[in-house]
């Protein structure tokens, strides 16, 4: 199954690799296999791209990943590969894409991917999903952000006013591990009315588990991460949290630790959980309501919310 992703990292001709540095247009791609060497002829245009996805999706939806931060794009693109094959093999009806922005790769280099992730966000939706929103028919459109990805959407989403008469939006939005501000979406804040306004539910998988996001709850200016202490008891009733830290903590697998720094797999372990993160998303992307899913939320039958706000 091919890969499709439209990137802002910058490119070099002669080596033909995309590398860490903000790039002045987005190019479209289309390849068979996670590499790091891309050649043109991977290259589409932005309307031959789309259609490319669309026939894919083949009547179904789409489904656009937004990656996180310290991640090269050779990372970036075995993550997206993994997320394509786990929900194809949950039978998701659709077509995933990849929102590829020019993450360092490198840990100590947070405050830039932060900054970074401010300046790209606008063209998740200008360059990304625009593409598909005025297809008639449109197709659904679902966006899936881990990590720092979760601050990319929040400021495309609300950089971005509407054009025409009828207020754009999208279908089903998914934060794993989010990176951004709890406090954001806190019911009645400005980025909480946005996700409200642009997206039909939105849905925060979070842990109090992740070793990672409780680095970043320290960061100077970040306060309280969205992906480790989850939403506000006061939320819009669009936004629906899901606590994993149980699951994390009772049922997966642990690697050993490294010898320094975090254990990046308690950040990331979703993408690997089938059927249990992998079944919860592919029903949240179905348009199964929270309260149809029962027990099942969380992914261990009986867990719930730890109370950590």
């Amino acid at each position: 199954m091919p890969l499709h992703f439209l990137t802002r990292r910058t490119y070099n001709a002669t080596e033909h690799t995309f590398g860490t540095n903000r790039a002045g247009l987005t190019r479209y791609v289309r390849i068979g296999q996670p590499t790091s060497v891309i050649k043109p002829d991977a290259f589409r245009s932005a309307q031959d791209w789309a259609s490319e996805v669309v026939a894919e999706a083949n009547g179904g939806p789409i489904l656009c990943f937004v990656h996180g931060f310290n991640m090269v794009q050779l990372e970036v693109l075995e993550r997206l590969q993994n997320i394509q094959s786990r929900l194809d093999a949950a039978q998701f009806p659709g077509a995933v894409i990849g929102f590829d922005w020019p993450s360092k790769g490198e840990g100590l280099l947070y405050g830039t991917d932060q900054s970074t992730a401010r300046w790209v966000a606008p063209y998740l939706v200008t360059e990304g999903l625009a593409l598909f929103m005025n297809l008639n028919p449109r197709p659904k459109l679902h966006v899936l952000a881990h990590s720092m990805g979760a601050e990319v959407t929040l400021r495309g989403f609300s950089a971005v006013g509407d054009a025409g008469t009828v207020p754009w939006g999208v279908d089903e939005v998914a934060f794993v591990a989010a990176d951004t501000k709890a406090r954001y979406l806190s019911k009645g804040t400005g980025f909480a009315k946005v996700m409200r306004d642009r997206s039909a539910r939105l849905t925060n998988y979070y842990s109090n588990q992740d070793q990672v996001l409780a680095l970043s709850n320290n960061v100077p200016g970040n306060g309280n991460r969205l992906g480790f202490y989850g939403m506000s008891e006061l939320k819009e009733a669009e936004h629906v949290d899901v606590y994993c830290g149980a699951r994390y903590a009772n049922t997966i697998p642990k690697p050993p630790p490294p010898p320094v720094g975090p254990n990046r797999h308690s950040h990331t372990w979703f993408f690997d959980d089938a059927p249990g993160f992998i079944a919860d998303l592919k029903s949240t992307l179905s348009g199964t309501s929270s309260d149809q899913m029962g027990a099942t939320r969380g992914f261990v039958p009986g867990t719930t919310d730890q109370g950590l706000k």
